[in-house]
């Protein structure tokens, strides 16, 4: 294991290693296991859910609907299900021929829906 010797990619084999003075969140670590570590939120999840809900008109959360899974309004396809096609397919256009009943949009705010459940502040 070669240790590099600038301190912006202090890296034990591929790994992140616990000891840069840079100021960014992979930095954190846990120093027993070298892996880094996220981000403490203070937010409950079920706050972050309904604040991303408000942003993304064409998604819903209804308990008794897909096991209160967030879906795309008037589906039964829940966004994880909808960003997994964007993923397997590469392309929101890959998802819309997945999901040919979805437009555009909808899956466009499916992913802005994942994008503000995930960057909800402290």
């Amino acid at each position: 294991m070669i240790k590099s010797s600038s301190p912006e990619a202090n890296i034990w084999s591929g790994s992140f290693y616990c000891g840069s003075q840079l100021d960014d969140p992979w930095e954190r670590c846990d120093s027993k296991n070298r892996r880094p570590v996220s981000t403490k939120y203070e937010i409950p999840l079920c706050q972050a859910l309904d604040r991303a809900q408000q942003l993304s008109m064409c998604v819903e959360i209804s308990s008794d609907i897909v096991g209160g899974s967030p879906r795309i309004y008037g589906t039964r396809i829940p966004v994880h299900m909808v960003i997994n096609a964007v993923e397997e397919y590469g392309s929101v256009e890959g998802a819309l021929r997945a999901y040919g009943c979805l437009s555009e949009r909808q899956v466009r705010d499916a992913l802005q829906f994942a994008a503000h459940v995930l960057e909800q502040p402290e």
